[in-house]
């Protein structure tokens, strides 16, 4: 799906790059990844800003940056701006990528011809990303839930969307569901029970070992599988929420 005709594309600033770095850290931090008690600024080093997230080598850094700004920098240029990384400072590396780097900023659209609406053109913005990237557009509404698109569609909410503009997504949380866990931990249970009684009426102690020790290792993937935890973001539920949350903070 062409989504130009709800982003417009501008120069970026060397405070919305901050921004998006501050954004990217938060999220890297919220998988276990780096180190929580950094604040990144302009007088930042680039050696604090890796171990912030944790991020690659100097020659996947600077492409990484390049694909995600627009910004054709050669490997040496952006060793120049990256190394050596303890006198290096994240002012020079943001200005460096504002001059030729590009942002998308949510275009407001008009609904049933009132004045325009930010929010609305964010929910249509988001929506083609997604539908871009795979996703059904005829299931995405303003009231369906984000958490069954997070995990799947994870690169486009942390990355693309986010830099719409930058600090309106919260950082994640992992959790789990109570009632989820109980339900499957009861249902866990009865599983093994009848798969022990059937196994010790039909095949005997002696076999019963074996047929045991596979359906505990159909039960254990099971569980694993829901138990696995999964992202959400606080305050945020549905698209709704998400394109309000955007919307409002498109001025970054």
């Amino acid at each position: 799906m062409n989504i130009t005709g709800y982003l417009n594309e501008e120069p970026a600033t060397a405070e919305y790059i901050l921004a998006v770095m501050r954004d990217q850290m938060r999220y890297r931090n919220a998988e276990g990844y780096g180190d929580r008690s950094t604040e990144l600024t302009f007088d930042s080093s680039v050696a604090e800003w890796r171990k912030s997230s944790l991020l690659p080598g100097t020659r996947r850094l600077g492409r990484g940056l390049g694909a995600f700004f627009g910004v054709d920098y050669t490997d040496s240029e952006w060793r120049s701006l990256l190394d050596p990384a303890k006198e290096r400072r994240l002012l020079g590396v943001c200005e460096a990528i504002a001059t030729k780097g590009k942002r998308r900023r949510v275009r407001p659209v008009r609904v049933l011809g009132s004045a325009d609406c930010l929010p609305a053109g964010a929910f249509l913005a988001i929506r083609s990303l997604l539908v871009e990237a795979g996703a059904d557009r005829s299931k995405i509404k303003p009231s369906t839930r984000l958490d069954q698109y997070y995990d799947e569609y994870d690169a486009i909410f942390f990355d693309q969307i986010a830099a719409l503009a930058p600090g309106s997504v919260p950082s994640f949380s992992k959790r789990n569901s109570r009632d989820m866990m109980a339900a499957a931990s009861i249902a866990a249970c009865f599983v093994l029970f009848l798969s022990t009684a059937v196994a010790l009426e039909f095949v005997g102690f002696h076999d019963a070992k074996n047929w045991l020790l596979v359906i505990c290792s159909i039960v254990a993937a099971m569980i694993w599988e829901i138990f696995e935890p999964r992202r959400e973001i606080e305050g945020l539920t549905t698209f709704r929420d998400l394109a309000i949350a955007i919307g409002s903070a498109n001025d970054i």
